[in-house]
């Protein structure tokens, strides 16, 4: 990261003047922008309710030093989906790319409310890992090219921050679950936060072709090294 900041490249900056004048910041609330922002928000919630639901089962298993090493191979999937999704062609739009992937995540996850042994959760937890990786690349992929313009910072800084605070709130409620009612219970989080990704995954799939003629493309192609950065991967297409 320090090497990244010190690059020369950081220098070749326009002067003020020379910049495009920003759009009102009203553009990036705007339901386009807010849709994109609930799903990175449910993606979230099912980091944080995945990690602290799976804790909870090894250690009923009496192994709860084992889930973390289970979350990690739902990671490594992820990852290596996420770089995957370079290679889609680009003639399979975004918004169909994340129906998608919110749908794999969705019904791994109603899987993983099954539980089970620790092999069984072992190979669902895989198959999560190819849902929400690729998934949360395509979101951003998508919120760089319908960020408003001069606002792709501000863009992506919403993402990021949702992200971050969904994951400590379904971290802090899972476990309260888990501890007060039962493991069997926040083994259903997951579900429902990758029920939120779907359902606004199908809204943005709806509603994508009249807010992209009403909203002509002003994301920076920059967008793309931002999805890698949330997800670990390389850069993706920007076609919506």
């Amino acid at each position: 990261m320090t090497a990244f900041a010190l690059h020369p490249t950081g220098r070749a900056v326009p002067e003020r003047s020379e910049r495009t004048a920003m759009a009102p910041l009203r553009e990036v609330l705007h339901p386009r922008m807010l849709v994109l922002v609930a799903a990175v928000f449910g993606v979230g919630l099912f980091f944080g309710s995945t990690l602290t639901s799976l804790t909870a089962f090894m250690e009923a298993q009496g192994a709860p030093e084992a889930g973390a090493l289970l979350y990690g191979v739902m990671g490594v999937g992820s990852a290596v989906l996420a770089l995957a999704v370079a290679l889609v062609p680009e003639r399979f739009p975004l918004r169909w790319r994340l129906v998608l992937f919110a749908s794999v995540l969705t019904a791994s996850a109603g899987a993983y409310t099954v539980g089970g042994s620790v092999t069984t959760v072992t190979l669902v937890l895989c198959l999560m890992g190819i849902g929400v990786g690729p998934a949360l690349v395509t979101l951003f992929s998508l919120a760089g090219h319908r960020a408003p313009r001069g606002r792709t910072a501000s863009t992506m800084t919403i993402l990021a921050s949702a992200l971050t605070l969904a994951q400590a709130l379904s971290s802090a409620v899972t476990g309260a679950v888990a501890e007060n009612v039962s493991v069997s219970t926040a083994m259903l989080l997951p579900a429902g936060a990758a029920l939120l990704v779907l359902a606004m995954a199908a809204v943005n799939a709806s509603a994508a072709p009249r807010w992209d003629r009403a909203f002509p493309a002003a994301g920076l192609s920059a967008a793309a090294g931002s999805a890698a950065a949330a997800a670990g991967a390389g850069p993706t297409s920007t076609r919506s």
